[in-house]
């Protein structure tokens, strides 16, 4: 939207986030280090909206402090503008590397075209502060657990995504990406991160048909 007013954004990013530039490459939209010098960075991290008149800051990483706690973590950094979030996958692209894709698939993880297995995440959060939790698995199928493997990013799994039979993760980053792909499976299985059971995060966010787990 501030792409479209004529603005040019600088969107700050820890380093272990920061490859999603590779993916992500929309005109006028640049990502930075937070380690590194950027224009305004002294605004950076303020928790109100700051505006002049050739200049604005949106306190995105913070909104939930801001706005209604019990809503989805991604609605509020719309709330904060009031713009309608419900439609917000139309505007999440991204671009694959189909060649990186392949060599996981196939030379990685040792997958062949027939294969028909489970993917499986039980992990959440950035690294290196990442969290392990359990989630059920089909004990009739193989299971493929995605995990940090160095030179290949979340986005690089989506044709072991696409491909899978069945699909069991906890709730994270990877389902907005997954709302983005052609599965193969109507077979998705999602476990909450807290304890017990909340899906305030998630609600009314994605069209594909999980089946929650309550325990």
């Amino acid at each position: 939207l501030y792409i479209q007013k004529g603005y040019k954004v600088i969107f700050p990013l820890i380093n272990e986030t920061l490859l999603i530039k590779d993916y992500i490459k929309t005109p006028n939209l640049e990502f930075v280090s937070i380690n590194e010098d950027f224009p305004y960075k002294n605004y950076y991290g303020h928790n109100n909206i700051i505006e002049t008149d050739d200049f604005v800051y949106l306190p995105l990483s913070t909104a939930s402090r801001i706005k209604n706690q019990y809503s989805s973590v991604l609605e509020v950094k719309y709330d904060i503008l009031n713009i309608d979030y419900s439609d917000w996958s139309e505007y999440f692209n991204f671009e694959r590397n189909i060649e990186r894709e392949n060599k996981l698939y196939y030379d990685v993880l040792k997958l062949n075209d027939n294969d028909e297995y489970e993917f499986v995440n039980n992990v959440f959060g950035t690294q290196p502060n990442s969290t392990n939790k359990n989630v059920p698995i089909n004990d009739n199928l193989k299971q493929v657990y995605m995990r940090y493997i160095e030179g290949y990013s979340l986005f690089d799994w989506c044709k072991v995504i696409e491909n899978a039979k069945e699909i069991s993760i906890v709730d994270t980053s990877i389902n907005y990406v997954i709302e983005k792909l052609n599965l193969k499976t109507d077979k998705l299985k999602l476990t909450s991160r807290f304890t017990p059971p909340n899906w305030v995060d998630i609600k009314n966010l994605f069209k594909k048909k999980w089946v929650l787990q309550e325990k």
